[in-house]
């Protein structure tokens, strides 16, 4: 299935000075029309911005998703000057690559009806621009000559050029921690597969003059077959899209929870600090109290044993966790309390400080000296029998 892309590209020059002087309603010239007119804006294309977009965009992806997942954090100074100076650069690119494409398929452009009129040809243009090239647009326009892989290479010139955007505001992919790392070149790739996309698309137009002038591409290769090679891309390009906006998401909270949280001070495994994770395998498995007695005797009184946990071993840790009066009390974390069942808070779990105040003044004669006192007939027997198999126990599980 033939694919035709309809783009309308203003490029003759005469049609250009009808275009605005019928809307300025003036039979000389305008200063516009002169400037529209001029060979070097014909030559360079500067007066069609989608071209610098399609340069610039990749530079701004690398730039902006550098400032999210850099450690320490891109200084917002830092990130819009970049921004404007890649700015200049694009547009002195675009130029460049018009320039010497122009420059190499100028014998080519005379057969074509499209192309025919260009400045180049006429010719027009000046020693000024035939100086303004660079090595990698002459590659560019010499490859469609030797491979059908032009409009490829296009794509990992773009996707470097968003790379060196984000090392040009110090942030280095390569260096950064692993999901740092995979997010980062999961947006280069996609870069790769979107600008191949387009350039496959735009490659679309010139598909039976390419074939009748021997000029290969992706059109002339795929041209039986190009519907689904432009699926896949897409589709490779939203994927990795997808996983570098997913893993840079985590990446951010990783990177909060070790370095920027508010308990990031306190010691602690890096795998338990940044992940609930091995917290809550520990907690299922049952031994959740035996891991936390290891690390505090590694990490000293006070252990990050979560993302938003501490654990304590010192005693007045318990006062004031557990003892202080209103208002100074500790509010307890929706995460740790359970709902409630049929309905009703237990004394443990109740959020409301004022109604579990009450229920523990209630309970508290229970547990006073005297109670406990009076109860040790009944107690003792109990661990009687338990003590030993305790002891009998610690020949299989390590002690607490």
């Amino acid at each position: 299935m033939r694919f035709l892309l309809k783009v309308q590209i203003v490029t003759q020059t005469c049609t250009t000075q009808i275009a605005i002087d019928n809307h300025l309603g003036s039979d000389q010239p305008s200063s516009v029309t002169t400037a529209l007119r001029s060979p070097y804006v014909e030559l360079s294309r500067l007066y069609q911005l989608l071209f610098v977009l399609i340069i610039y965009l990749p530079i701004l992806a690398g730039l902006f998703h550098s400032a999210l997942v850099a450690h320490p954090p891109i200084s917002p100074q830092i990130l819009l000057q970049s921004i404007v100076n890649w700015l200049p650069l694009s547009i002195l690119w675009e130029a460049f690559a018009f320039i010497v494409n122009d420059i190499v398929d100028q014998n080519l452009d005379r057969t074509v009806e499209r192309t025919r009129d260009r400045p180049i040809i006429l010719p027009a243009s000046s020693l000024l621009y035939y100086s303004l090239t660079a090595v990698g647009c002459v590659v560019y326009a010499y490859t469609k000559r030797f491979t059908y892989y032009a409009q490829a290479f296009l794509g990992v010139v773009h996707s470097l050029v968003s790379l060196f955007a984000s090392y040009s505001i110090g942030f280095n992919a390569f260096d950064a921690p692993s999901p740092v790392r995979v997010s980062s070149l999961s947006l280069v790739g996609a870069v790769f597969f979107l600008v191949t996309t387009y350039e496959f698309i735009y490659a679309y137009q010139d598909r039976e003059e390419d074939v009748k002038f021997g000029v290969k591409s992706m059109a002339v290769k795929y041209a039986h077959s190009g519907r689904k090679v432009l699926v896949a891309f897409s589709l490779t390009y939203a994927g990795l899209l997808i996983v570098s906006g997913f893993i840079a998401t985590i990446s951010l909270r990783v990177l909060y929870n070790i370095f920027l949280h508010p308990l990031s001070r306190y010691p602690g495994p890096i795998s338990w600090t940044f992940t609930a994770i091995p917290s809550h395998i520990a907690h299922l498995k049952g031994t959740i109290h035996l891991r936390t007695a290891k690390l505090l005797k590694k990490y000293g009184p006070v252990v990050r044993v979560a993302p938003n946990e501490l654990s304590y071993i010192t005693a007045p840790a318990w006062t004031d966790i557990y003892a202080r009066r209103h208002p100074e009390q500790l509010k307890k974390h929706p995460d740790i309390i359970s709902g409630p069942s049929g309905g009703v808070y237990g004394p443990a779990n109740n959020p409301v400080d004022h109604d579990h105040a009450r229920r523990k003044r209630l309970l508290a004669p229970g547990f006073s000296e005297k109670a406990v006192g009076a109860r040790r007939k009944f107690l003792q027997p109990t661990l009687t029998v338990s003590l030993p198999k305790f002891r009998m126990s610690k020949t299989t599980t390590p002690s607490i």
